[in-house]
């Protein structure tokens, strides 16, 4: 069952995050590939081939889904190849028993790549520069005194001098999981991350 998990990164691209992914997974030995996916996506498909790692049941393979949503990128990492290892475990229980170790072995390790790979996205897009939000005209409200257009921080209007609605303070998110944060949280809930001011 793939396992997923989302991060905030507004400004990042899906492309350059996989093709670092892609170079750290060559670095552990993995052959890859990168595909698009429909919608804008990109696929990583990774696998580890050949050897006595193969012939063992501790070669590993996952498959990596990247897409955007909204401000954030959704990350799933799936496991591949899960049956080589059951094969060789079955084959191993009835001639050689000594292969359930490193069937089992492969296993444990096709099971911690998915919380390896957050952890690699995590710290790509940590490293990413934050782009500066791009100047705009200030957002103009009418005035509900007098009617007359404001801008949106003004707190008194400026043709009458009436005081001006109060806005609702931005809405933070966790730079790693994408999680929504109070106004006052200094570290995020659901992952334990220091809130970024």
């Amino acid at each position: 069952m793939p396992q997923e998990r989302m991060f905030y990164a507004p400004n990042a691209e899906l492309r350059p995050l996989a093709d670092e992914l892609a170079q750290w997974l060559k670095g552990r030995q993995f052959e890859t590939q990168i595909l698009p996916v429909e919608g804008g996506g990109v696929l990583i498909q990774a696998r580890q081939e050949g050897g006595w790692k193969a012939m063992v049941g501790m070669a590993l393979a996952t498959n990596i889904v990247f897409a955007r949503m909204g401000p954030n990128i959704k990350v799933e990492a799936g496991q591949g190849k899960w049956l080589d290892k059951a094969v060789v475990g079955a084959v191993g229980v009835f001639l050689l028993w000594p292969a359930l170790i490193p069937a089992a072995i492969g296993a444990w390790q096709q099971s911690k790549l998915p919380e390896e790979i957050f952890s690699q996205v995590a710290g790509y897009l940590a490293r990413q520069p934050q782009q500066a939000a791009q100047p705009a005209e200030a957002a103009q409200v009418p005035c509900p005194s007098c009617g007359q257009m404001v801008n949106a921080a003004a707190k008194f209007c400026e043709h009458c001098g009436q005081a001006m609605p109060q806005q609702a303070p931005k809405v933070r998110h966790c730079t790693q999981c994408g999680a929504e944060l109070s106004a006052t949280a200094k570290f995020c809930g659901e992952c334990g991350k220091p809130a970024e001011a």
